[in-house]
């Protein structure tokens, strides 16, 4: 079994422009990038890849982070030669330096060495980008990067760290690749993070593990646990024991989590209330993980799900997006500091960094949109429900729903089949706009219709969880693939311990064998919790007893 790379490399498709050294791009510079990251002083650097998988430079070369020594600053893009045709697909970045990876699991780095983060293959900051020597033999799936040092994640679920976090950090052979073992050895880590002075493991277990420098609680350690010896050995951190993380992010010395329910914890500093507990405490920083609240504007605490967290080393803000897409900011915000997750009007995490954050590069690489597209999609999606141009009714449950038969014709193969016979207009055309069209639908409810008609005008999905099952048997009816995937992305963001049982069950019967083996694992993950849960007493024994079959081949004390 393999990591599935899929799961770190999400690419934000963006509005490229608005990071200030695209402005004079033309459109068709811009819909030409293929993957791009933005850094530096302001967002004053970048590097991007073509669809002709082409490199180049641009902007500040401060440490020769734009992969050539000899370039002075230049708003001219200049090529990278030897990142051409290598088929880079990632990018991260250190306070001077910078890692690429390739589709092949290849690691190159580039840019200033003066706490060894370049590795052994780069005595010094004046060659450009180059493998990292130990690694070549490897397939890495994951990279990141601190100030200056790097960890990264192989296919086989080893963990490889090189650099200094700090001039604290005295360890030994910190310029060579070193295998990060201790609690690590046999364990399955699906991803990895860095803060600015320590290294953080994501297990396919849900557990978090913890090493290097103990600043302001970072390691989330118990006191009695953070012995000097044992900071650069990994540990778990047990104040999450009991709780599935599915993602970690790292800030400049804080981290977020984000638990398989949807709730987001932190620790670490807090002088900028980047943790977002409603208060900058006296200490100035928590070692032990707390839940984070996201208030409604009433005061009221919000039950929405967290589907995304972000953070970069660079900075201390912190940022969401919950299951509404609704997306929230908190710490350093534009000199000031705010304490509690404040709601924004943005549509994409990329954007708070931009205009909001004290960082205003790209904290993961970034992709291109077709801006004449964007402008299209925005007139569509304004017209959803518009009843002075609609031209056809959907009545479900009594309650009516406006739409266009053009716009469903174009966007769906099972519409354009529907209304090409019987549908036609009126020959008096007073009359077809005094007596709009109605088709009713009898076999669905009002919100799970309402949903698939809305992503047809879009591409989003705005569904509550209660009716996302729903939802994915219509889109399975209806043979819209990707609304399918996307429906079973918002089940697996909102499985908890309180419907994981009733959500396998369901699965099984509508045969989405996808989502019944991640509610299985979970179920697995999380055993002893969900067998005294209701929703678990409410299933059949047939499923019991397939469950419990499950649990004696994770578990042998239930064999008989």
């Amino acid at each position: 079994m393999e990591p599935n790379p899929n799961l770190f490399y999400r690419l934000d498709k963006s509005d490229i422009q608005m990071w200030p050294i695209f402005h004079f791009f033309s459109k068709k510079d811009i819909e030409n990038i293929k993957v791009a990251v933005v850094f530096g002083n302001r967002g004053g650097s970048a590097v991007y890849v073509t669809q002709k998988d082409e490199v180049f430079g641009m902007g500040s070369n401060e440490y020769h982070m734009l992969g050539n020594s000899e370039w002075k600053d230049d708003l001219k893009p200049r090529k990278v030669e030897p990142l051409c045709g290598k088929k880079i697909k990632y990018f991260t970045v250190g306070d001077n330096h910078v890692m690429a990876l390739t589709e092949e699991g290849i690691v190159y780095n580039w840019g200033n060495n003066d706490f060894s983060q370049l590795g052994t293959k780069n005595p010094n900051d004046t060659i450009g980008p180059s493998v990292v020597g130990t690694l070549f033999d490897k397939k890495v799936i994951e990279i990141a990067c601190s100030s200056s040092y790097n960890i990264v994640l192989c296919d086989n679920y080893q963990v490889y760290e090189w650099g200094k976090r700090s001039t604290e950090d005295y360890r030994s052979n910190t310029s060579v690749e070193t295998l990060v073992e201790g609690k690590l050895k046999g364990e399955e880590i699906v991803s990895v993070a860095c803060s600015k002075v320590a290294s953080f493991a994501l297990s396919s277990h849900g557990c978090v593990y913890s090493w290097g420098l103990d600043s302001h609680g970072i390691l989330g350690r118990n006191c009695n646990e953070s012995t000097n010896e044992g900071k650069n050995n990994p540990s778990k951190i047990s104040n999450l024991t009991g709780v599935f993380i599915k993602k970690i992010v790292a800030g400049q010395e804080h981290i977020l989590v984000l638990s398989n329910a949807g709730v987001v914890y932190s620790w670490g500093k807090n002088d900028c209330g980047q943790l977002g507990y409603g208060e900058i405490k006296s200490d100035v920083f928590s070692s032990v993980p707390e839940e984070i609240e996201f208030l409604r504007s009433d005061g009221s605490v919000s039950t929405r799900k967290i589907i995304d967290i972000a953070a970069t080393h660079f900075c201390s803000s912190s940022v969401a997006m919950d299951e509404n897409c609704q997306l929230f900011i908190w710490g350093q915000c534009k000199g000031q500091n705010i304490c509690s997750p404040l709601a924004t009007d943005f549509n994409s995490l990329q954007e708070i960094f931009v205009n909001l954050s004290h960082y205003t590069g790209t904290f993961r690489p970034i992709t291109s949109k077709n801006l004449t597209k964007a402008k299209i999609y925005k007139h569509i999606k304004n017209a959803f429900e518009d009843e002075a141009t609609s031209d056809l009714t959907i009545l479900v449950e009594g309650k009516e729903i406006k739409v266009h038969k053009a716009v469903l014709r174009i966007r769906s193969n099972y519409f354009k089949n529907m209304l090409k016979q019987g549908w036609k207009e009126n020959e008096d055309e007073c009359a077809a706009n005094l007596y709009p069209k109605v088709l009713e639908i009898k076999e669905s409810t009002y919100i799970a219709y309402k949903a698939l008609i809305e992503y047809f005008y879009t591409d989003d999905l705005n569904v509550p969880f209660s009716f996302a099952f729903e939802l994915l048997d219509l889109a399975r009816v209806y043979c819209e693939e990707e609304l399918r995937e996307m429906c079973e992305k918002v089940i697996k963001n909102n499985i908890s311990i309180d419907n994981v049982a009733s959500s396998y069950a369901t699965a099984k019967s509508m045969r989405v064998d996808d989502l019944k083996t991640f509610c299985m694992e979970f179920m697995m993950n999380n055993f002893s919790n969900v067998v005294i849960s209701e929703d678990f007493a409410r299933l059949n024994l047939l499923t019991v007893r397939e469950i419990l079959n499950a649990a004696s081949r994770s578990y042998p004390v239930f064999k008989t």
